[in-house]
């Protein structure tokens, strides 16, 4: 399989965006988004660029007020970092912070790039859309 550790993913992301008040103080709200979508995409090396971005728009664009505030910087890096654990196939589905409307939106994305994708992973988000009553 293309990808390493799914819980080391999303644990590196997380850690990366709580360095950005660190490492980046001065860095504009765009380069906030920069940052997050370079991290975001380095957890998911090996997807089909596409799902990838699209994926991280949806999202990013759902939680962008949290990416601008450092005291916020944490709940985003959460709600982003479920979103990697559930293509890294490690979801925590007790938790499930995703509403039907997401879960549509992973369907769709799933529909789009399946051919390209490990179908290993396309299999595990699928169950979960079913489970959910998205599909």
């Amino acid at each position: 399989m293309l990808y390493s550790g799914a819980m080391y993913g999303s644990e590196r992301f997380r850690r990366r965006l709580l360095k950005i008040p660190r490492t980046h103080p001065d860095a504009s709200p765009e380069q906030r988004v920069d940052l997050a979508r370079s991290g975001f995409a380095g957890c998911l090396s090996g997807f089909p660029e596409g799902l990838v971005d699209d994926l991280f728009e949806y999202f990013h664009d759902k939680n962008a007020p949290l990416l601008q505030a450092n005291a916020t910087l944490p709940e985003y890096g959460e709600r982003m970092g479920a979103l990697l654990d559930l293509f890294l196939l490690d979801y925590d589905v007790q938790g499930d912070p995703l509403p039907r409307e997401d879960w549509e939106f992973i369907r769709d994305s799933i529909d789009a790039f399946a051919v390209d994708m490990d179908m290993d992973v396309v299999n595990y988000v699928m169950a979960l859309i079913v489970e959910k009553g998205a599909l």
